[in-house]
């Protein structure tokens, strides 16, 4: 792909942990999902080019997404000058990084 696409990280992280949940509840693994995926582009069940320019994000939804995030850094940055920091082990603590 030539250009570069706009991203919702917070869209798509919801997007992946579903998704994420139905394939391992069928008993596949994100692998097997691509692998899939592969052979069908390879045989021509897919048109590559088609299948992802139909995973797009509408550009209201983006800005939204956008002006969100925003928020939430000016937010992050006043709590950081007034002193309201997490400890770095809290934080791995509540994204199960441990």
């Amino acid at each position: 792909m030539n250009a570069t696409q706009q991203v919702n990280f917070r869209a798509d992280s919801n997007c992946y942990n579903l998704a994420k949940n139905e394939i391992l509840q069928n008993g596949m693994s994100v692998s097997d999902v691509f692998n899939a995926t592969l052979r069908k582009i390879a045989t021509g069940a897919i048109n590559p080019r088609e299948f992802v320019q139909s995973d797009t994000v509408p550009d209201d939804v983006l800005k939204t997404a956008f002006a969100d995030l925003k928020r939430e850094i000016l937010v992050g940055h006043e709590a950081i000058l007034s002193g309201n920091t997490t400890k770095l082990s809290d934080v791995r603590k509540e994204f199960n990084l441990d």
